[in-house]
């Protein structure tokens, strides 16, 4: 699914909430409950898991798709781990890597 595409793009109070709703709906999406942040990291469960790992070890940051949020007037991408995207990503470079995980 894509940010902004499908979905009707987020404003949020803070950048908190944008961080959590993020991680949320990464972990909804890929079948990890119980998302929680400890230490400054976001861990959640994996499927069928019973020990929670941390978001950031699972994503794969070169395929990650970033999330487009505003936080008031300001404009991001936030990573499901809750990084910011290091890099500008194009409208269409994010169809072509979604679009090839829906091959998948």
């Amino acid at each position: 699914m894509l940010d902004g595409e499908k979905t009707s793009t987020q404003t949020y109070p803070t950048l908190v909430s944008a961080v959590r709703a993020t991680c949320e709906q990464w972990c909804y999406v890929n079948g990890y409950t119980d998302p929680f942040l400890h230490n400054g990291e976001w861990w959640g469960f994996p499927p069928a898991g019973v020990m929670p790992v941390k978001i950031k070890d699972v994503i794969n940051l070169d395929n990650a798709i970033p999330k487009k949020v505003y936080i008031g007037r300001i404009c991001c991408l936030l990573l499901p781990d809750g990084s910011f995207a290091s890099k500008l990503w194009e409208k269409q470079d994010i169809v072509n890597k979604n679009e090839s995980q829906n091959k998948t």
